[in-house]
């Protein structure tokens, strides 16, 4: 039962998964809230003979997990909630971008996402916590430095369709060097409804 795992009085607290195993109680407690950690690498990237032009991919960070538990209506909707970016190597020339979603898997860098839709950067649009849609003013919503070995996050609330769901970094500066030393980690919690 939900209440004897969530209970601390409980002689089954913290047992999170049902005596018959099924793990209906990390459904009730998780539900549709989803975390996803993406690893970038702009290795190979090939903007030290390419020119990289805004909005150009990077690199293809993953995708989200758009399962949901048994007994859920199927899901139509993603809300990007919160994003965290940590640039832990810095790529060693000027260059700022921006974290995407498109609705192809798989797509070469050095070529816009199909179906585009910037997520966090200067150019995203962001719903402020009432739900009314407004422009990206907020510092943490600025474009990601690649060059600068720091945390940038925002709480975007964005609602993409379902199909919108593969993540992309991609650059905002025209980029025509080398910056295959970058590295970064992304963190994106979001619901699926």
């Amino acid at each position: 039962m939900r209440a004897d795992v969530l209970n601390s009085n409980s002689s089954d607290y913290g047992n999170l998964m049902s005596k018959s195993g099924s793990g209906d109680d990390i459904h009730v407690m998780a539900g549709t809230k989803k975390w996803s950690s993406f690893v970038g690498s702009l290795a190979n990237t090939n903007a030290a003979d390419t020119t990289y032009a805004d909005n150009d991919i990077l690199v293809q960070l993953g995708a989200f997990d758009t399962s949901l538990p048994d007994g859920y209506a199927t899901a139509t909707k993603i809300i990007v909630e919160r994003i965290i970016v940590v640039v832990s190597t810095v790529c060693g020339q000027t260059h700022v971008g921006h974290i995407d979603a498109g609705t192809t898997g798989g797509e070469s860098t050095n070529a816009a996402p199909t179906g585009r839709v910037e997520l966090f950067g200067a150019g995203a649009t962001q719903l402020d916590p009432e739900g009314y849609a407004k422009a990206t003013t907020v510092t943490e919503a600025d474009d990601l430095n690649f060059n600068s070995a720091s945390i940038y996050w925002c709480s975007p609330g964005i609602v993409l369709p379902v199909a919108t769901n593969f993540i992309y970094a991609c650059t905002t500066t025209t980029v025509s060097a080398d910056v295959t030393a970058g590295r970064f980690t992304c963190q994106i919690e979001y619901s699926v409804l």
